[in-house]
């Protein structure tokens, strides 16, 4: 009974218009080539229900290229070869009954479709634009679905992402999205998403909410009250919290919905921007389910550590970092694990994946050039609940801090030695508090030394 309201409550959720093409989310990024050519790459997921996602198999969306202001060119993109798959988060046992494979099924699907091509840009500009307003063909749009519960007239509106490009910095590639933006999830569950941007070139990335558009006219969308950009669902009072720093995105929705949600990535290298990317999702929300997400609980296994939310802090010229995460399910599922962007040289070790408790472990011999930083990485944990399993990806972050630099000012020492003095010690870098050590014995910040 749990099952056909699920699948009922989905399908209502899911079901629209099919006059154009109806789209989930996606995202636009470039890769760098040689030179001054770059690959332009737009991913899209598109509802199967709809009679024009198969149109998506023989399409050449638009991307428009500007220099600043300045017209550059358009671009057509072309459908990557095996392009076209299912992606819907339902477990194993309901994949081949999805809409993308039954076409009158109960059972929602969706489908990735990725497209690129190569352009070769005329000069390095710090403003260069890869805007895709939601032209699929010469006349078709990747509108949006009448049944988003956040947009006023949602379905009269398109899709708008776009790139930008400082090639003036020198070459670049947009940092790699590892997620799937598709996520369905129960209603009073908390939930942890994170769309996992994994960049090659090393540069500094922060993640920030973006006002959606409209790409048939480039307008601001305007959110139906309360929402907007910043607090675009709803969810429980203070629950939904967003990390500029890693991206990750928690939340506990307490009404079914459908939100449009638009996020940015931003790189910096060297404290200037060289590059940003959009990506669009459509967050699903659905009553009546009780599969609780999988999580998981670290255990720090060398010395000089320290663990504090989801980040393990180390000071610079520490060697070593050993570490684990157990994963768990409190449905008593099976779970897979995933993990993405580790710093380069650390190990993973997975034990037990695909079974109740898979246990991660990861190693890092650190070398003694590794610059001090934030170096984040992402675990997705994915259950086989049935109809519909549940993800939970998590940001982890292994913060190097450079080693405190200590002054003394002040000074005040008499000649003699009986009389005592002052040292007043100023420490410029690192985390408080310190612990001093002076004649082999330690004192920790503002504490009294004996005569």
């Amino acid at each position: 009974m749990i099952f056909r309201y699920l699948i009922s409550a989905l399908s209502l959720l899911l079901s629209y218009t099919t006059q154009a093409t109806h789209i989930f989310g996606g995202e636009i990024l470039y890769e760098h080539v040689a030179g001054l050519t770059y690959k332009v790459k737009l991913t899209l997921y598109s509802d199967c229900a709809s009679n024009s996602t198969n149109s998506l198999y023989t399409s050449n969306p638009r991307v428009d290229v500007y220099n600043g202001n300045n017209y550059f060119a358009l671009l057509q993109l072309n459908l990557v070869p095996n392009s076209g798959i299912e992606v819907t988060p339902v477990c194993p046992a309901q994949a081949g009954l999805t809409t993308c494979n039954i076409s009158n099924s109960l059972i929602p699907g969706v489908k990735q479709f990725k497209f690129e091509s190569l352009i070769t840009l005329n000069i390095v500009s710090a403003d260069w634009k890869f805007v895709f307003d939601g032209q699929v063909s010469a006349n078709g749009y990747a509108a949006r679905s009448n049944n988003i519960t956040n947009i006023v007239n949602a379905g009269n509106t398109t899709m708008y992402v776009e790139a930008t490009l400082n090639n003036v910095l020198g070459f670049n590639s947009s940092p790699n999205y590892t997620t799937i933006p598709t996520p369905f999830y129960c209603t009073n569950q908390m939930q942890s998403y994170n769309q996992v941007a994994v960049d090659t070139d090393n540069d500094q990335l922060n993640y920030g909410l973006s006002p959606a558009h409209d790409g048939s006219s480039t307008q601001l969308v305007t959110y139906i009250i309360p929402y907007n950009f910043l607090n675009p669902m709803g969810v429980a009072p203070f629950t939904f919290i967003f990390n500029s720093l890693t991206g990750q995105m928690d939340f506990t929705p307490n009404i079914i919905q459908r939100s449009l949600i638009v996020t940015k990535v931003t790189e910096y290298r060297n404290g200037n921007i060289i590059g940003t990317s959009m990506r669009e999702m459509t967050v699903i929300t659905v009553p009546n389910c009780n599969n609780v997400p999988p999580s998981g609980t670290s255990v720090v296994n060398s010395l000089n550590v320290s663990y504090a939310n989801n980040s393990f802090i180390v000071c610079k010229g520490i060697s070593y970092l050993s570490f684990t995460i157990n994963a768990f399910d409190s449905n008593m599922n099976n779970v897979s694990v995933l993990v993405n962007g580790l710093p380069l040289g650390a190990t993973l070790y997975l034990v037990g994946n695909n079974t109740q408790n898979p246990q991660i472990n990861i190693n890092w011999n650190i070398p003694s050039n590794q610059l001090p930083g934030t170096y984040n990485f992402f675990v997705t944990l994915q259950d086989d609940g049935c109809p519909m399993s549940s993800t939970q990806t998590v940001a982890y972050s292994i913060v190097i801090l450079p080693q405190p630099i200590v002054s003394s000012i002040n000074t005040t020492v008499p000649c003699l030695t009986n009389l005592g003095g002052t040292i007043n010690l100023s420490t410029t870098i690192g985390m408080s508090p310190f612990t001093y050590s002076i004649n082999n014995s330690a004192y920790v910040n503002n504490s009294q030394v004996p005569q």
